[in-house]
Order: structure tokens, then C-alpha cells, then sequence
């Protein structure tokens, strides 16, 4: 799973199950639901992922007195939350998301348990990246480099740094951002960690789109097209063909784009993804492309009613103008 293996990481998921079945253990039924929800979510799988992680939750409200925390290198409710929170978010229930989010850190500080502390963080400010809570995603991630220095936790800087250098450069602090950026790229690819590498792409693509560097910013998108063809990472598939779109639009190839969005539009339904859909229509519908459709795009935006991030109140904005 952290290597970005996926086809191989269900195939051992499922073994877990299997095992746990013919053992009658519950609490590895508890770790192989876990496994294969977060699997199945990276793979693009919302529905199966949201069933196994809920699943996952009961078993653990079941036997949680007797599941210390220091029996597990993750905590399994803190695993649980975090990946369900992410879910949640995509599949368009914003306050369960939040919640989720905030009650996998919590479980984890009152646990006293750091790595899970780490993981806990580090997946709230994916889902606060998401919403373009750069201001969030900056103190969270803050917070969590303070866990790894007063805790001693041994934690290389890849996935939350990248987040972090992100959150520097919506911050004003452009350069410094994303050479933070590129080095939690280079150090993950050096660990072998590809867990969520498209999640960098996508949002190293942004940033370099948005500061003129189009060479680059075309390249990542390349470069995640590929990962979510190699790996089977499909969870930000329909958010880099959405860049994709959106850079051919600026190129001035309207055609070449309206096809992109339709893939990005499709592969969003495909995977029940009212966030990412929702994305590529506020762009298409910004780019000028036949895509547009404002009907649809309100449809999914009473999903998100009330939810005051960024990217949902630019939505809003666009419909009305």
C-alpha cells in the first residue's frame, strides 16, 4: 500500500479477511477491513471503500476495551476515521467529513500515541487541501512537524511535507514552497513511498500552472496520468485530467479540452465523487466549454450547502455570474 502498489495491496487485504474469517478474529477482521477500505479508496472505489471502513469502525466500537492503542503501529480507529473523512468529503457530506477529521486527531492526542498523531494529522490536511483550507492545512501541518520533533517520531518528510509546502506558497511564500514540495517528492521516491503521490502532482500542477511555469506544470500532470495507469491510484484521476482540460482550454484547444473534461466529468461519476465532478464543471463552465452545465453543477453543489471552504464558495460565485 505505501509502496503505491494497489492490485498486490487488495490481493493482501483480502488474505487478511480471509484469515481472519477462518480465525474467527475480529480484531484482524478489523485491520484487513481497514486495509482493504483504504486500498479500495486510493483505487478510486469510494462505495466498497466507505462500506469496509465503516465496517471497520463498528467492529473497533465493539472491542474497544479490548484493543489497546500500543497493540497496533496505527491506531485502527484513528486509520479508520482519517481515510472514512476523505471519503466522506468526495462523496459530497462535508460535515462528515469534518467531523472525522477532528475526531482522528483527537483519538490519537488522547491516546498519546504520536505515529498515530502523524497519520491523523496528515489526513486532515489532505481533506482541508482538498477544500482549499490552505490556512488549515499550514497550522496542521505545523503541528504535526512538532509532533515528529518533541516525540522523536521517525518520520521522513514526503507526503505531509508536500502538503505543507503547498500551504506556503498559497501563503505568499512561493519559492520556498515549492522547493519544499519537490523535496518531499524526491524523498518519498527515494523511500519508496508513492502512497498519494498523485495527490502531489495534482497540487504541484496547480501551483505551477498558477506561477506562468507551464513546462512543469504540464509535466506533472503527465506525470500523474501515468502513476494512476501504472499503480491503479485512481482517487485524484479525475482531478489531473481536470488540469489537463484546463491547460488545453489555455492553449486555446477547446476541442481536445471538452474531450478531457469529459473523461474527468465521467471517471467522477464513475467512482461517485460529487467533489471531483463538481470541480470539473465549475472549470469547464470557467473555461468556456460546451461541458458547462450549470444545472448539474448547482445539483451538486446543495451537497456542500452551508460549507464555506474556498473552492465550494468559488463554485457559487461562478453559477451566479
Amino acid at each position: 500500500f505505501v509502496r503505491g502498489e494497489l492490485p498486490a495491496a487488495h490481493s493482501h487485504a483480502e488474505a487478511m479477511l480471509a484469515l481472519a474469517e477462518h480465525r474467527g478474529d475480529p480484531a484482524l477482521r478489523l485491520t484487513g477491513l481497514n486495509a482493504t477500505g483504504m486500498t479500495l479508496m486510493m483505487m478510486g472505489q469510494l462505495a466498497s471503500a466507505r462500506t469496509n471502513l465503516e465496517a471497520a469502525l463498528d467492529i473497533h466500537a465493539a472491542l474497544e476495551d479490548a484493543l489497546p492503542p500500543t497493540r497496533f503501529v496505527q491506531d485502527p480507529e484513528v486509520e479508520a476515521c482519517l481515510s472514512l473523512a476523505l471519503v466522506t468529503w468526495l462523496v459530497g457530506e462535508p460535515r462528515q467529513a469534518r467531523s472525522l477529521a477532528e475526531r482522528a486527531v483527537a483519538v490519537a492526542v488522547a491516546n498519546r500515541h504520536p505515529i498515530s498523531e502523524v497519520s491523523g494529522l496528515y489526513g486532515a490536511a489532505m481533506l482541508h487541501a482538498l477544500a482549499g483550507e490552505f490556512d488549515t492545512v499550514y497550522a496542521l501541518t505545523e503541528r504535526l512537524y512538532g509532533v515528529i520533533r518533541d516525540q522523536e517520531v521517525p518520520q521522513q518528510h514526503s507526503g505531509f511535507a508536500w502538503l505543507h509546502g503547498r500551504a506556503l506558497v498559497a501563503l505568499g511564500r512561493v519559492e520556498e514552497g515549492m522547493e519544499e514540495m519537490r523535496a518531499a517528492k524526491r524523498t518519498a521516491l527515494e523511500l519508496g513511498f508513492r502512497f498519494s503521490l498523485g495527490d502531489f502532482h495534482v497540487h504541484y500542477a496547480e501551483v505551477c500552472r498558477e506561477g506562468g511555469q507551464h513546462a512543469e506544470a504540464d509535466a506533472s500532470i503527465d506525470a500523474g496520468l501515468a502513476l494512476a495507469r501504472d499503480s491503479g491510484e485512481q482517487l485524484m484521476l479525475s482531478a489531473m485530467l481536470r488540469l489537463q482540460a484546463q491547460r488545453q482550454a489555455e492553449r486555446g484547444d477547446l476541442p481536445a479540452a471538452t474531450r478531457t473534461f469529459d473523461r474527468a466529468i465521467e471517471t467522477a461519476r464513475a467512482q461517485g465523487a460529487v467533489f471531483h465532478e463538481l470541480a470539473a464543471l465549475a472549470t469547464a463552465q470557467r473555461m468556456g466549454c460546451t461541458n458547462a452545465d450549470p444545472d448539474r453543477l448547482a445539483r451538486l453543489l446543495e451537497h456542500y450547502d452551508g460549507d464555506a471552504s474556498p473552492v465550494i464558495v468559488a463554485a457559487r460565485v461562478l453559477l451566479r455570474q
